[in-house]
């Protein structure tokens, strides 16, 4: 992934996960237009994991709401995802699936509202796999 995600735009980013390990991933700072740094605080962060991206099938949702992903400092925009080897292995299957994160807040006028920040594949290895 890049040094920074502009939530304002949409991203595309590839994820690998192994079986056999820890998923655990800093992701980089998100930041806003001006580069500054965006407050997740308010915000529920979630990645879907799915066969495709309109499959009805989810294979894995991590959420803030969850703790499966951290807001490490939040008013920084730092976050990672961490999900134990054995989630990992129960609910990934190794393959190539799809995958998107979105953010979800209340808005004032317009209630809940979601916006998705990235797409992109989702590489589930076998655990030792050096090919990656």
């Amino acid at each position: 992934m890049a040094e920074t995600i502009v939530t304002e735009r949409p991203h595309s980013a590839t994820i690998r996960v192994w079986h056999g390990e820890d998923w655990y991933d800093a992701l980089p700072q998100l930041v806003d237009n001006a580069g500054l740094p965006f407050d997740v605080t308010s915000y529920t962060l979630e990645l879907f994991a799915r066969p495709t991206l309109d499959h009805s099938v989810l294979l894995k949702l991590l959420s803030s709401a969850e703790g499966t992903i951290r807001k490490e400092d939040p008013t920084l925009g730092l976050v990672s995802f961490f999900l134990p080897q054995t989630d990992v292995e129960a609910s990934l299957p190794i393959g190539t699936w799809e995958q998107f994160f979105r953010m979800t807040w209340v808005d004032a006028l317009l209630g809940e509202v979601s916006k998705i920040i990235w797409t992109g594949d989702i590489i589930v290895f076998p655990a030792n796999d050096s090919t990656a």
